[in-house]
């Protein structure tokens, strides 16, 4: 609850001597818990200090972002960018000699090789 969820980051502050007035600003996940409008971390900590500006979970706005991008895109070009993106991890997960040309090319280019990492929809940015 945001009860006890506040009430341990007050307590953290308060353990190292830090003030809510130096307290300017808080990035919270986008949930009713932290950013509500009656009993939630953000009304909390504006009673300690009305100043705090809370901005929601930067990873889930450009999360967010990217994926009506990525709708916009289909919806203009017919292309799906998920299902490129899964398509490739599969071109590329059980062929060393894939991953391995991959990794020349990636030399050549002067790039650091990664392993391509599967695609999953909850995964936050993984595009």
């Amino acid at each position: 609850t945001a009860e006890s969820i506040y009430g341990k980051i007050h307590d953290t502050l308060t353990h190292f001597g830090i003030d809510w007035n130096y307290c300017v600003a808080f990035s919270v996940d986008n949930t009713s818990v932290n950013l509500g409008c009656r009993n939630s971390i953000l009304t909390r900590v504006h009673q300690e200090n009305p100043s705090v500006y809370f901005i929601g979970c930067p990873c889930h706005m450009v999360h967010n972002t990217a994926t009506q991008a990525g709708n916009a895109f289909e919806a203009e070009t017919g292309f799906d960018m998920e299902d490129l993106l899964v398509d490739l991890f599969y071109w590329f997960d059980k062929s060393t000699k894939r991953k391995n040309t991959l990794a020349e090319f990636c030399t050549f280019c002067d790039m650091q090789y990664r392993a391509v990492v599967k695609y999953v929809s909850t995964r936050w940015l993984s595009m």
